[in-house]
């Protein structure tokens, strides 16, 4: 396994983890923390991974430097939810370390439903991102709407996705796995469909573009013009 294939998986482990910590849980671990990261800089972060990346700065999380987060994993969540998280951080290193070899690894296509370089075992890591889909073969409803959404919304994109109220957790895992604007937003739209499903509307777009200041793409939409 290389370093980028070890390096995408740690991320992946991360977010895993943080999906199973509640604000209580997080509170907690900020506290036990607090020999490490100033009071200031504790009082800013407001996710799990706000915390991971704290950590890493001061050097006490790392691709293999996975010690401290057990400690606060063990020491901070309720058990059935520390037994959880430690078991997808104790999967991660021994499938990094080697054990099992590479037999988990699927190679990229379009008819690959797993994220690149993450371990297809279910029992080990359970991604919920959608395969890559070529838009000009998708049948889904909202076809013509994404794709004006992907070559309109440009840098606002983030905002928009997150107006959507697509989990940070998945936007961040498809702008891991996906290395064009284009193709992270379209995977994000894929999962506000798949979380909506008959709730999902193109109103609900359009009205996502308003909150966000994308009036002229709102009007657009609203004029079938587009």
């Amino acid at each position: 396994m290389d370093d980028h294939q070890r390096q995408n998986m740690y991320k992946h482990v991360l977010i895993q983890v943080s999906d199973l910590i509640d604000q209580e849980s997080l509170e907690k671990m900020k506290f036990r923390c607090g020999e490490i990261i100033c009071r200031r800089e504790r009082e800013k972060i407001k996710s799990p991974l706000e915390l991971w990346s704290s950590l890493e700065t001061r050097e006490r999380l790392g691709v293999k430097n996975l010690h401290f987060l057990k400690d606060l994993l063990t020491s901070c969540l309720d058990r059935l939810t520390a037994t959880r998280a430690i078991s997808l951080v104790h999967s991660y290193e021994s499938t990094s370390s080697g054990v099992g070899g590479l037999h988990g690894y699927q190679a990229n296509g379009a008819n690959n439903s797993m994220p690149r370089n993450v371990p297809a075992n279910p029992g080990l890591f359970t991604p919920s991102l959608p395969p890559m889909i070529d838009i000009r073969q998708s049948n889904n409803v909202f076809q013509k709407e994404f794709r004006f959404l992907c070559s309109s919304l440009g840098g606002d994109w983030e905002f928009f996705i997150r107006e959507l109220d697509v989990p940070d957790s998945e936007i961040e895992v498809i702008r891991l796995d996906f290395r064009y604007t284009k193709q992270q937003i379209y995977q994000c739209l894929l999962v506000w469909l798949k979380l909506n499903q008959q709730n999902a509307t193109k109103e609900k777009l359009i009205t996502a573009l308003r909150e966000v200041k994308r009036v002229d793409l709102a009007e657009q939409m609203e004029n079938d013009d587009y």
